[in-house]
């Protein structure tokens, strides 16, 4: 299904409902190299940006994942899944899915996909409008990255429940599929 299509509109996890209504949340902006990390509040209202890991190897990542958990209290993840501008899934897509399912499983908390079209284009024009240097941008650009998808899914959700939006309207979430 491309995101273009939209999920049915009686499908629960369109609302994120595969992830808890309360407690943190841990967004990620997944790459082969960097994860960019963001937290939401308890009450899951804002998005925080955490931090930019340089990926060590599956053991090291997953050592670092289950501290943010443990530390956080995280009660569910938001990965970003980067789709092709006309809504596809592509490899990059295929490879973040693979991700979410690792992390759903080195963690046992539920996953949630989250389109992160244009997520890294709005960290770099925030921090354009800062006027960092190109290597602060770089060393910030994946957890601001995190901090964009996550408060995108987090607003969308709130939308939605609160009934401000039509199910099946919005084009962006993507929830992780039961193996």
């Amino acid at each position: 299904m491309s995101a273009a299509d939209g999920p049915p509109a009686n499908a629960p996890a369109w609302r994120g409902d595969d992830v808890p209504g309360e407690g943190r949340l841990l967004g990620i902006d997944y790459g082969e190299k960097r994860l960019g990390f963001a937290l939401s509040t308890p009450e899951q209202n804002l998005s925080t940006p955490l931090e930019t890991w340089t990926r060590r190897g599956e053991s090291v990542d997953a050592r670092r994942l289950r501290e943010i958990g443990e530390e956080y209290c995280v009660k569910g993840i938001v990965v970003g899944l980067p789709l092709h501008s006309w809504g596809d899934e592509g490899t990059s897509a295929h490879r973040a899915r693979e991700f979410g399912k690792w992390v759903k499983e080195t963690l046992r908390l539920p996953v949630t996909f989250w389109d992160e079209r244009c997520s890294s284009a709005a960290a770099d024009d925030w921090m354009m409008a800062a006027n960092l240097s190109r290597d602060q941008r770089r060393a910030r650009r994946d957890m601001l990255a995190a901090h964009v998808i996550l408060q995108s899914f987090l607003d969308r959700r709130r939308a939605l429940l609160s009934g401000d939006d039509a199910p099946g309207s919005d084009e962006h979430d993507e929830s992780a599929e039961e193996e």
